[in-house]
């Protein structure tokens, strides 16, 4: 956690996250512990790292920006907000150290085993003319792939499930495979099978000089509620999907049938040194919810905030939260500083649910979670957070 809140508060904290998992991952497996005991502490280490400075997330500059331009005040400096950034990573360390060992439950079988959590659907073809054509599935080598499983068969629309080893393969086969993302890779170096899609002929440039990739896909993608034909995915970000997990699930039917839903893991195929992850896709919000809320303004702001951050992306949290905020502190004839550096943690305190951050929903099918292990650990770490905000931006930000 120590390092990662580190990187997150000069750097953007989802490509902090990203290259954390996999090195989790790595050690996680050499010394059988559950990624699921790991990964929420990584994501929030990350979140708590970019409270500590102006440029540790997105959402400081926003708000930032919206204090400088309609409240006409100074702009924050570099370090401003290391005085609650600070004590902030702190309780959420001291949190998570104490608490988070009973409150994560392992998800999965120790990784020793090699049964992880998430297994990927692909579909493959028998090419025309291929040295598999007529051969049995045994023969073929297509029974014993290590960490992969021939789920079904579909030959001239008829699906064949349960298929026997001895089911001899035929020209234009249709093969459902499901197994880890390594498996998944090595298919597609076996002669005589070819992706089933015809998206990765269309890709620019020969398969050897493309990669392999992975994707989540946010709440707020556009890609989200479509089958994957319906995307233009490769029109949109000139990559193909050529796999899809879903936390565990075993998928049925074919790829490009298949309805897209937030937290899907994709795995692409796209040109090396191209950037194959769909950018995230952000709200736009046109006016700001407005209401009373009972209590002190300071907590007001704070709780609106995170509600709207649980189910929303921070920014939009902050870009709707900002205009109750000023209203607040023109109201009560006072700098709308603290509101604003309120606004700012409670945006980024994105505990509670898998879909108010990016890097939650990251390490959400990673980690074979499920909706409540966030809410369980992700409301008392929220309080915690809103209770030190409360506490000590008054005092640091006097009015």
């Amino acid at each position: 956690m120590a390092p990662a809140a580190a990187l997150s508060a000069f750097l953007n904290n989802t490509p902090v996250v990203a290259v954390f998992v996999p090195a989790i991952k790595v050690w996680a497996r050499r010394n059988n512990l559950g990624l699921s005991k790991l990964l929420i502490p990584l994501s929030y280490a990350s979140i708590a790292g970019g409270t500590c400075t102006l440029i540790g997330t997105s959402t400081n500059l926003v708000v930032n920006g919206l204090r400088l331009e309609k409240a006409g005040s100074l702009g924050l400096r570099m370090f401003d907000l290391a005085w609650i950034g600070l004590p902030i990573t702190a309780s959420v360390f001291l949190f998570v150290w104490l608490l988070g060992g009973r409150m994560l439950h392992n998800r999965e079988v120790p990784l020793a085993n090699g049964n992880g959590m998430r297994e990927y659907t692909t579909d493959m073809m028998v090419e025309e003319g291929s040295p598999l054509e007529g051969c049995c599935i045994e023969g073929a080598g297509l029974r014993s792939l290590p960490g992969l499983f021939l789920a079904e068969i579909e030959r001239d629309g008829v699906i064949l499930p349960a298929v026997e080893p001895r089911e001899r393969l035929a020209a234009n086969d249709r093969l459902v495979f499901v197994g880890a993302i390594e498996s998944v890779v090595d298919l597609h170096s076996i002669r005589g099978l070819v992706p089933a899609t015809d998206q990765i002929s269309k890709l620019e440039g020969a398969r050897k000089d493309r990669s392999f990739f992975e994707a989540v896909l946010s709440d707020t993608c556009p890609l989200v509620g479509k089958r994957v034909r319906e995307g233009r995915f490769r029109t949109r970000y000139r990559a193909a999907i050529i796999a899809l997990a879903r936390n565990g699930e075993r998928l049925r039917g074919k790829i490009g049938d298949m309805v897209l839903h937030a937290g899907d893991t994709l795995l692409l195929e796209a040109r090396r040194f191209r950037k194959a992850v769909p950018p995230a896709c952000w709200q736009t919000a046109s006016s700001a919810w407005r209401r009373e809320t009972p209590g002190s303004p300071l907590v007001a702001v704070f709780t609106t905030t995170a509600l709207l951050t649980a189910f929303a992306t921070n920014n939009v949290a902050a870009v709707l939260a900002f205009p109750i905020a000023l209203s607040t502190a023109n109201h009560m004839n006072v700098d709308i500083i603290s509101y604003a550096v309120t606004i700012m943690v409670a945006a980024s305190a994105s505990f509670a649910t898998p879909i108010g951050y990016q890097t939650n929903l990251m390490v959400y099918n990673v980690g074979g979670y499920r909706f409540g292990d966030f809410v369980r650990i992700g409301v008392p770490l929220t309080l915690l957070v809103g209770l030190v905000t409360v506490g000590l931006v008054p005092l640091i930000w006097e009015f």
